[in-house]
């Protein structure tokens, strides 16, 4: 079913609260582990859009409520991709793909303010894509992160080749496996993996520390160690992996994956992505 809900009728689904230069950025449907929906991405863009213009606010926290940070795409929204002037679906959904990319990049990774993920839970796909593009990232010890094989690993915004390395990368998007927050933190996926009862108040330390500091030297910080990745190749090889993420979906297995999880059915889509992800380890249902 689409999902063409009024901004309005979900504005709840993400909460900003700004208190002594800290903005924190909840995530807000634990019903769903927090799985998005096109219109819950486009409220968590104009979220970050606000604080971004805001002189207040010197670093962001990016959170998830209840049981998990983000479990990825709400498998229950169909996806409606935007207009295109080119009818080739190859080409429309490489630029979907990029577009996404660009939004993703701009709203945390080129945002002035330092923005810190705190995961916990369940992270997959979009949920990965959301903390890996976050200036500092921490986990729970009970986090599992990871990407299924088959979810058009290619997009490359989960930043994993820059982050923890090319053999690391492959063995995630090869075999689908899970990483906890210690084995996450391990390999420099995170900065570190605390225990669930104590994250809370270590990411509001951190915060609390980083506050401190002039926003315009955060911002010049930021901006200078980004570039560090630009000049490795990140931006080039993300916008490249938008073209080979709209090929995979496009090949004769790809086709049949989104058939099957897309159908519209009796079953459910999340029976039918538990179905495709059986072979995985990763909780089905989501992204």
């Amino acid at each position: 079913m689409s999902d063409m809900r009024d901004m309005s009728d979900i504005s709840d689904e993400v909460v900003l609260d700004v208190s002594d230069r800290i903005a924190t950025v909840t995530l807000n449907r634990p019903q769903k582990l927090n799985a998005t929906t096109m219109p819950m991405m486009a409220l968590l863009v104009q979220t970050f859009a606000g604080i971004k213009a805001r002189q207040d606010v010197s670093v962001v926290i990016l959170k998830g409520a209840g049981r998990a940070f983000c479990a990825g795409h709400d498998m229950g929204e169909e996806l409606i991709k935007p207009p295109h002037a080119v009818s080739d679906e190859i080409l429309r959904e490489q630029r979907w793909v990029h577009d996404s990319y660009k939004e993703l990049r701009e709203m945390l990774w080129e945002i002035p303010q330092p923005v810190i993920a705190q995961v916990h839970g369940y992270a997959f796909t979009v949920g990965v894509e959301l903390a890996m593009y976050c200036d500092l990232v921490y986990a729970s010890t009970d986090l599992k992160i990871g990407w299924r094989p088959v979810g058009g690993s290619g997009r490359y915004m989960h930043m994993w080749p820059w982050l923890i390395g090319v053999r690391r990368t492959k063995e995630m998007l090869y075999t689908g496996r899970l990483l906890s927050g210690e084995e996450a933190a391990a390999i420099g996926m995170v900065n570190a993996a605390l225990p669930p009862e104590e994250l809370d108040a270590h990411v509001l330390s951190v915060a609390r520390q980083i506050a401190q500091v002039p926003l315009s030297f955060l911002s010049i910080e930021k901006q200078a160690t980004n570039k560090c990745f630009d000049l490795m190749g990140a931006r080039e090889g993300q916008e490249f992996a938008a073209t080979m993420h709209a090929i995979a979906h496009h090949t004769e297995a790809g086709l049949r994956m989104v058939e099957t999880v897309y159908a519209k059915d009796a079953s459910s889509a999340k029976q039918r992505a538990a179905v495709r992800d059986g072979k995985y380890e990763l909780k089905p249902g989501a992204g």
